[in-house]
């Protein structure tokens, strides 16, 4: 067995990032450091290193079986939600809100993803006030920086502290592989994933609409939005440029380049997700979280409602009794349908694959901060991104200036 974790080009796959290793060296002897794509990676300051394979050790990658899986027998529900309060500021209905707030009612905290506008970064963050739950609100494409929340995690459970960990099912994996204990206290939910960009594919991504919307300041970014398209579209981002007066824009995945690059594409190819998530350790039926709580793709020989068609609806996995017995707290405030084991896994995101890295990604990845970053996606994709979003807008337009007339008239009549 290696001393200590040693990742360099020739086995990136091998690291998903999750930061256990830094978590739990008692030398603060590595760093998570940055690689020329802007994914995270362990640096080992061998002057500090005392070699006790503890980085090893709790390594999620190359320490599969650290931990034991549960052995609780899966629960599978389908959920929608009538209140604007959650599903209309949420990527889908709200329900990591809805979880969140009954922790902290009892006093608890919570951890999850906040993105940094300033930055265009995310990072794991710990709320402890209900008016700060905003903050981790809505799906984030890009891969978060935990920090110390590990550390601040067992530092609260220590304290006899209720915590709910909110996270991809690497980064719950590394913190309950960081812990190396299970804490009655600890509620856990693994997102359901696709894989993570990084987020200097997100700068890009602000630079491309700010070249073509006039270079005015984009904020309030959203990788989902139920606003001006409904749920059943998918992906769509939205944000808000410029200040007086303030716009708004809303954009089909498959306009937008770097949606367009992650399987928003004819192809259904992911061209820009970090190296492990193509054959990532922790897609499969059994998992680590309490809950796992995604997207039902997949599932729409269950019919949806008018409502669920717009606003949304979730797949929740209950994993342990203990995410049954949160989820128990909230699921009469929300219309609730349990299904089976076959309708749940046709979510192609849970269930294991072994894709194929596409030679696309590096083009892509080679781009950034050259200025090339549209013309490389246009080429990758065949396509013209910004010219078929033109088009679109022009046939939304028609489109809503029919529904207005005809509105008009049935009035006049």
């Amino acid at each position: 067995m290696d001393d200590f974790v040693q990742i360099d080009d020739s086995n990136k796959q091998l690291c998903c990032g999750c930061g256990a290793c830094k978590s739990i060296c008692p030398r603060n002897a590595i760093e998570m450091k940055e690689d020329s794509e802007g994914f995270l990676f362990p640096d080992v300051d061998e002057s500090l290193c005392v070699k006790c394979s503890l980085c090893t050790k709790v390594c999620t990658i190359q320490k599969p079986t650290i931990l034991n899986r549960s052995t609780y027998k899966q629960r599978y529900f389908l959920c929608s939600n009538t209140s604007p309060k959650y599903f209309k500021n949420s990527a889908t209905i709200g329900l990591c809100t809805m979880l969140s707030e009954s922790i902290l009612k009892k006093g608890g905290i919570v951890f999850g993803c906040w993105l940094n506008e300033e930055r265009w970064r995310a990072y794991h963050i710990k709320v402890e006030k209900e008016a700060d739950l905003y903050k981790i609100r809505n799906s984030k494409y890009i891969q978060s920086d935990v920090n110390d929340t590990y550390r601040e995690t067992k530092k609260e459970l220590e304290s006899n502290k209720i915590v709910l960990y909110i996270g991809t099912p690497c980064q719950i994996v590394g913190l309950k592989s960081f812990l190396r204990k299970d804490y009655e206290n600890l509620y856990t939910i693994d997102l359901i994933c696709h894989g993570v960009y990084s987020y200097k594919l997100l700068i890009e991504e602000i630079a491309y609409w700010h070249s073509k919307l006039g270079r005015r300041k984009i904020h309030n970014f959203r990788f989902r939005s139920k606003r001006k398209y409904p749920y059943i579209k998918g992906g769509i981002i939205n944000f808000d440029y410029g200040v007086f007066p303030k716009r708004h824009i809303e954009c089909p995945g498959s306009y937008s380049p770097t949606y367009a690059c992650y399987a928003y594409n004819n192809k259904r190819i992911i061209y820009n997700a970090r190296l492990s998530c193509y054959s990532c350790s922790f897609r499969s039926e059994s998992r680590f979280g309490d809950l796992s709580i995604g997207d039902p793709w997949g599932m729409n020989h269950i019919n949806m409602s008018e409502s669920e068609i717009k606003n949304g609806r979730s797949l929740v996995m209950l994993n342990t009794q203990r995410g049954d017995s949160l989820f128990q707290q909230i699921a009469s405030s929300m219309d609730i349908v349990e299904v089976g084991h076959n309708d749940a896994f046709r979510q192609p995101a849970l269930l294991p694959a072994q894709r194929e890295i596409p030679h696309e990604r590096s083009q892509i990845y080679d781009s950034i901060g050259k200025g090339t970053y549209e013309k490389v996606v246009n080429e990758v994709l065949g396509d013209n991104l910004w010219k078929r979003y033109i088009e679109n807008e022009k046939g939304e337009n028609k489109l809503r200036m029919k529904r207005i007339i005809k509105k008009l008239l049935l009035r006049n009549i």
